[in-house]
């Protein structure tokens, strides 16, 4: 933009220079231009003619006019399409385009999310069910390769809690949709008493629900095995929420990435309709301005000899 200011005020100043040079050319011939009107006024048409106009200062005027506009002119049509360009720079890159990028960004990490807390909470009934089989009445010694399965479920526990509370930020919700949402933090299925109120609070309720009975020594399958179908539950209801973040994801990624082309082309054309029908005109007569200039440089030249 400073480059195209420069050239600007340089073309400006040899716009001046130019009538300056046509000022001291015709300068010369004005006095004697001026007496033989006067002359002729006088001897042919009998006409006493007394000139009040200053024609030199008259003309000194004019191109004084000329040399104190011609670069506002330019600048006033740069400026034109450094706001229109600017417009289009500061919705693609300062909105639309960090929001895609920040988007796909975070969509392997929201898929990566679901599929992490099913594995978690697999692995959580795996440790819960080991911790407990040994006060079973029927279980097989030693049916589990983990020598301290409660330290293992609380390590599991501790990570799924990060994970649940994880899917509210990295802005996860913005390529959600509102069925998905509901699913996730209002009203799941109404058959299930865990996920009545949506998967993460079932997630958050049935993990808790276990820890507890196992804090307290509460072993008894009857009360251990409904907890470990409830999961089974929950997690094929966190397999069909990936399949609608996936899809729900990817439609927002194109949407936005549709903006992007859609505004792009509409920006390309009106750019195009601009230079045509406003900067183009303008130019060709500067160019045929430059061209009369040059005949008249040639005139003043010729008549120099």
């Amino acid at each position: 933009m400073l480059i195209i200011f420069c050239f600007v005020f340089i073309v400006s100043k040899k716009h001046d220079q130019f009538w300056n040079f046509l000022i001291e050319k015709a300068q010369p011939s004005l006095v004697q231009l001026k007496g033989s009107s006067i002359d002729r006024l006088l001897n042919v048409h009998g006409v006493d003619y007394q000139s009040e106009i200053n024609w030199e200062m008259q003309i000194r005027g004019r191109i004084k006019k000329i040399k104190s506009n011609l670069h506002k002119r330019y600048i006033w049509r740069v400026m034109i399409f450094f706001v229109f360009a600017s417009s289009y720079y500061l919705l693609i890159f300062g909105y639309l385009y960090p929001n895609c990028e920040r988007n796909m960004i975070s969509r392997p990490k929201l898929l990566s999310n679901f599929n992490i807390r099913r594995s978690l909470l697999s692995r959580l009934t795996v440790f819960a069910r080991e911790t407990a089989l040994p006060y079973w009445k029927y279980h097989l010694p030693q049916s589990y390769p983990f020598e301290n399965s409660f330290n293992l479920f609380l390590a599991t526990w501790n990570e799924l809690s990060i994970k649940t509370k994880e899917i509210r930020g990295n802005n996860f919700l913005g390529l959600m949709s509102k069925e998905l949402k509901e699913r996730m933090f209002e009203k799941g299925d109404s058959t299930s008493d865990q996920l009545h109120f949506g998967m993460s609070s079932a997630v958050f309720s049935i993990k808790n629900d276990i820890y507890n009975s196992l804090h307290w020594k509460n072993y008894a399958p009857s009360v251990m095995i409904p907890f470990l179908d409830e999961v089974t539950k929950i997690e094929d209801e966190i397999g069909l929420e990936y399949d609608l973040a996936d899809r729900n994801s990817k439609s927002v990624i194109n949407s936005q990435l549709n903006e992007i082309i859609y505004i792009t082309v509409i920006y390309s054309l009106a750019v195009g309709f601009l230079f045509l029908f406003y900067y183009f005109i303008y130019l060709n007569k500067q160019i045929k301005q430059l061209e009369s200039f040059e005949t008249l440089q040639t005139i003043l030249s010729m008549g120099s000899y």
